[in-house]
């Protein structure tokens, strides 16, 4: 009685963990937007805060549960973890430049392609078929994209509605960025099914995040690799 009791608080406190993630997550689009940074620059500094608290978690689970739990870790399975960490970094860049194109809504609107791009990946190579239901969830949503982009469909109708100087490539590279989010979380997956912790996944992808946006630097103008108040507050 005691042990399903207390298997219930740790789900329970999972749920909730989870939830404040998305929470804090679904703010980064804004915080983005009010920290006047160029795009590079906070996908590296992402990183940068994210892995030293990384390191500390593995550290405390390593220490917390026996090495034989936290599965085997083959230099393929790291290598993909770092792979869609790349794919990730790039994700990051080309999401912050749209935000900057056409605003915090927009662009997160237009990467939400990603879960078609997703659920196409997992219905070919696990045959994992959506529902009639979440066919036409994607359809609706593909279709809200072009609707809220501002970007005319209609044959001799302007887009002087849209929101941005540039409405047409910034939904063009938000969409782009969704895609990489979506090889991202495809790449990630395949890495994560060895049964390895997912801490050490994470980490390996979290770094090659970071060096991924470290390669994108020199093509952002805009890139600045000292720390600045209140931009990093």
């Amino acid at each position: 009685m005691d042990f399903e009791r207390y298997a219930y608080n740790a789900g329970t406190v999972t749920h909730l963990l989870g939830l404040l993630g998305v929470l804090a997550l679904s703010c980064s689009a804004v915080f983005f937007r009010l920290a006047h940074v160029s795009p590079t620059t906070a996908a590296v500094f992402r990183a940068a805060y994210a892995i030293p608290l990384l390191v500390v978690l593995q550290a405390l689970v390593r220490h917390a549960e026996r090495p034989r739990s936290l599965g085997q870790r083959t230099g393929r399975t790291r290598a993909l973890a770092a792979l869609s960490g790349v794919l990730l970094a790039l994700d990051l860049v080309l999401w912050h430049a749209g935000i900057d194109m056409v605003g915090a809504g927009l662009a997160t609107v237009a990467a939400s392609v990603q879960v078609v791009l997703v659920a196409g990946a997992g219905w070919i190579r696990h045959g994992e078929r959506p529902t009639p239901f979440a066919l036409a969830v994607i359809a609706a949503m593909l279709f809200g994209i072009v609707l809220t982009s501002g970007v005319s469909v209609v044959p001799g109708v302007d887009d002087t509605t849209a929101y941005g100087a540039s409405p047409g490539l910034g939904v063009s590279v938000s969409v782009l960025a969704g895609v990489c989010y979506a090889g991202f979380l495809i790449v990630f997956r395949e890495a994560a099914r060895h049964g390895s912790h997912p801490i050490g996944d994470l980490l390996d992808a979290t770094i090659g995040m970071g060096l991924g946006a470290l390669a994108c630097a020199p093509l952002d103008a805009g890139f600045a690799y000292r720390p600045t108040w209140p931009a990093h507050g």
